[in-house]
């Protein structure tokens, strides 16, 4: 998992945010999904599985996303980005899931949990203790 929230880091300090969101994670889900980092090939089948299942087009999911997120005049200082509230819930949310089917947190977990805290979420609802657009309401 570090692997994926080191990606998901990378895009938040390239668009100007102060921690890793949600979106962040989808983002860096995506480009699992495509095998765009490393040579973790069991985790591209997998996430690249779970994406065609769901109906989605990673490169166009995480370019509507970048475009929806936008890019922040500052940039955020130090060398250690942390995750948001909201982030930290869907890890957690995936653990649990992860161990209630008695397999181990993989990325799949992770993007299940994304998508199902979306649906926990009403429309333009803030969530407490995150940014603003965490979860951005247009997607």
């Amino acid at each position: 998992m570090d692997v994926i929230l080191g990606v998901a880091a990378e895009e938040a300090v390239q668009a100007g945010y102060t921690q890793i969101t949600t979106a962040h994670l989808l983002i860096a889900l995506s480009r699992f999904s495509e095998g765009q980092v490393s040579n973790h090939s069991v985790l591209f089948d997998e996430l690249r599985g779970e994406f065609a299942a769901l109906g989605i087009n990673p490169r166009s999911f995480r370019r509507r996303l970048r475009g929806i997120l936008g890019r922040r005049e500052v940039r955020p200082g130090g060398d250690w980005i942390g995750r948001s509230a909201r982030c930290k819930e869907v890890f957690v949310a995936a653990e649990r899931a992860a161990s209630e089917a008695r397999e181990t947190l993989t990325p799949v977990w992770l993007l299940r949990s994304v998508f199902m805290s979306l649906a926990d979420v009403a429309p333009g609802a803030a969530v407490e203790g995150s940014e603003a657009d965490d979860i951005p309401a247009e997607l």
